[in-house]
């Protein structure tokens, strides 16, 4: 068999779109794209889930987020960014929370380098020296969306729903041997948090990021709701359309991490799974890191790599 990938297929739930990967007939993969603020999106996401079973959940998180949303209980400074968006017009509110998005994820990630400034060293000179550089953003979520703010326990804690939320109804705990896997003794799959590691995302942003553009980010940060209201393009959505590094950044190279990861989940499989089916694997990404993953899986590079990977080629688990 020269491709591992050897059929693809689509499904739909509601008015969403599930892509569907066959590998080798030993592994099936659904990836679905999420909004993170959609309770509508929460329901199709616990929909899939029911109706395939399967043995592993992949989501766009890492374990720094976790373990900040546990220390925090959610976004600390919720109540002050919502109180600013109250100021907008609600004709631009929409806009102005996705300029938030992107605000708030930057400034967190110039927070990140100011505090460990080894970060960005590390990740210039890692850019430097390699020519080809094979996060979910932080969303601000309207208080009126009730998503994100339901709450999920893991390990008698509390953290923010988010894109956990088709899963907040149990209690989930870290697996000690693997730091990406939760488990829950009331279903039977895994979860893995498969996003690339936020401390990454945030040194890589800040060292493409240009003097000019961190200073100009720092007054729309202190003066948000004039700034917004004088520049209705959106300053922040400027500076991400002018620096198309960004956007490798935090999409691109992200959609890579993705890609491999939800591959590889397949190892987190319950052992005491019946192995003479294939691996089912859910994958829940936002809907903008779709297309990417796709693109990705269908490569010819990746398709060199699903040959040469046992892993999924073998049916001994």
């Amino acid at each position: 068999m020269s491709s591992q990938i050897i059929k693809w297929d689509t499904l739909y739930l509601g008015k969403e779109c599930v892509h569907v990967v066959y590998i080798a007939n030993t592994t099936i993969i659904y990836l679905l794209g999420t909004n993170h603020i959609s309770e509508y999106s929460a329901r199709i996401a616990r929909k899939l889930i029911l109706n395939v079973d399967p043995d592993v959940v992949t989501v766009e998180l890492c374990r720094r987020r976790l373990e900040d949303a546990n220390r925090f209980g959610g976004d600390p400074n919720f109540g002050k960014r919502y109180q600013l968006l109250e100021q907008i017009p609600k004709y631009l509110r929409k806009k102005a929370a996705a300029e938030m998005i992107r605000l708030r994820l930057t400034t967190m990630a110039m927070e990140y380098c100011e505090k460990f400034p080894g970060a960005r060293r590390s990740a210039a000179a890692k850019a430097t020296s390699s020519s080809t550089t094979e996060h979910r953003l932080s969303r601000f979520t309207l208080k009126w969306r009730g998503y994100r703010v339901q709450p999920v326990q893991v390990c008698e804690m509390r953290i923010a729903g988010d894109i956990f939320a088709p899963f907040r109804d149990k209690i989930w705990h870290l697996q000690s041997n693997q730091s990406n896997v939760l488990y829950s003794s009331e279903v039977r799959y895994k979860i893995v948090m498969a996003d690339l590691p936020i401390e990454r995302t945030y040194a890589r942003l800040v060292s493409v990021l240009g003097d000019d553009e961190k200073r100009t980010i720092r007054q729309y940060e202190h003066n948000f709701v004039e700034l917004f209201l004088k520049n209705k393009t959106g300053i922040m959505g400027r500076i991400w359309r002018t620096n198309s590094a960004i956007a490798d950044v935090v999409i691109g190279e992200r959609n890579r991490y993705l890609a491999y990861e939800t591959l590889k989940a397949t190892q987190a499989a319950p052992t005491t799974r019946d192995t003479a089916k294939p691996v089912q694997v859910v994958g829940l990404v936002g809907r903008r890191h779709v297309d990417g993953i796709i693109k990705l899986w269908k490569s010819d590079y990746m398709q060199k790599w699903l040959a040469n990977n046992k892993l999924l080629a073998q049916r001994n688990w």
